[in-house]
């Protein structure tokens, strides 16, 4: 462990890379270089910073990513801005601006198989040692942007990109492409659950606080685990769940323990929402039950919990409203 900062000052190193005669340590506050071949690289006097870059406001930087290509020391600057990082690359002149890639999310920039492979928010690209690209890949079997977090290419011609949205692509061109993903849930989120038999489901939430309608995270819906697979609920799911749109942070789902294929969600925006054998059947708000809107506000109905029990009530708990306690009885009333 190598302490660079002045006096020992902690630093926030995020990638490192050496050539014939430095290490060079691209840091949240700039970039580092020390020789090589010292003996002593963990003093922090053996270090220095940087500061001759063209654009000197960039000189404390921060850099996220350094990699050496072919003996030019590559350097992404990463602007808090969207798209507007900016790549630098020295091959023993001076710093130079990649204009190439100007103005982008370089999310990861690789040294993989005899490239340099540069992974954007929309698209990854490959270049050649002079700096001429040798492919974009744009998109998704030419269907949507390729949302990436890292890349690289491999000695079997294709590059491997791990993705926000569709896990890990397999992509020969911006035409052809597969996607890989182990089997799982929509998201991480898990806010309530409930289970029979094989049956289990699983509430996303969420709420703002206090107790506020979360527009961001409370939309990734419900979750479904049956034999081995996950199948989910939530807005994306249109036109079959297009009734899903508005409704926002499922907090709480209870299994019918006589019938592990019918479930019930509360939700925060939208009242109650009942499955059966995996498919949508009913939402229960104020027009079609005795359930009722929450204060005054026209169109909302908030369900903070709900259970079945022995004998197959389903018992609501109807927020901010007359009568919090709504019970519906097996015959529908």
């Amino acid at each position: 462990t190598y302490s660079i900062g002045p006096t020992l000052g902690d630093v926030s190193v995020n990638a490192i890379t050496t050539d014939a005669n430095f290490i060079y340590a691209a840091a949240e506050d700039g970039l580092y270089y020390a020789n090589v071949n010292s003996p002593f690289l963990a003093d922090f006097n053996e270090w220095s910073k940087r500061t001759d870059f063209v654009n000197t406001t960039v000189n404390n930087g921060p850099f996220s990513n350094i990699v050496n290509y072919g003996g030019t020391i590559y350097i992404n600057y990463d602007d808090a801005a969207y798209n507007s990082d900016t790549m630098y690359y020295d091959e023993g002149s001076g710093w130079q601006r990649f204009d190439a890639i100007l103005s982008l999310d370089n999310n990861v920039v690789e040294f993989s198989n005899c490239q340099l492979v540069v992974a954007h928010n929309g698209n990854v690209e490959r270049f050649d040692q002079s700096r001429n690209v040798i492919e974009n890949i744009f998109s998704f079997n030419g269907s949507e942007f390729i949302q990436a977090n890292h890349a690289i290419y491999s000695p079997d011609g294709f590059t491997y990109i791990a993705s926000k949205d569709r896990g890990l692509i397999k992509a020969w061109n911006a035409w052809s492409a597969s996607s890989m993903m182990p089997p799982g849930p929509y998201s991480n989120k898990a806010f309530a659950m409930d289970s029979e038999g094989d049956h289990v489901w699983v509430a996303t939430g969420t709420v703002g606080g206090p107790w506020n309608i979360d527009y961001t995270n409370g939309i990734d819906g419900i979750f479904r685990f049956e034999n081995e697979e996950w199948s989910y609920y939530n807005h994306t799911n249109e036109p079959t769940n297009l009734d899903l749109v508005n409704v926002i942070g499922f907090l709480d789902v209870a299994v019918d323990p006589t019938d592990p294929e019918h479930a019930v969600a509360a939700t925060w925006t939208g009242g109650v929402v009942e499955f059966e054998e995996g498919t949508l059947v009913t939402i229960y708000d104020e027009s079609n039950s005795a359930l009722q809107i929450y204060g005054t506000e026209t169109g909302r109905v908030a369900i903070a919990g709900l259970n079945i029990d022995s004998d197959c009530n389903l018992w609501v708990a109807n927020s901010n409203c007359i009568d919090p306690i709504v019970v519906k009885e097996p015959g529908g009333t």
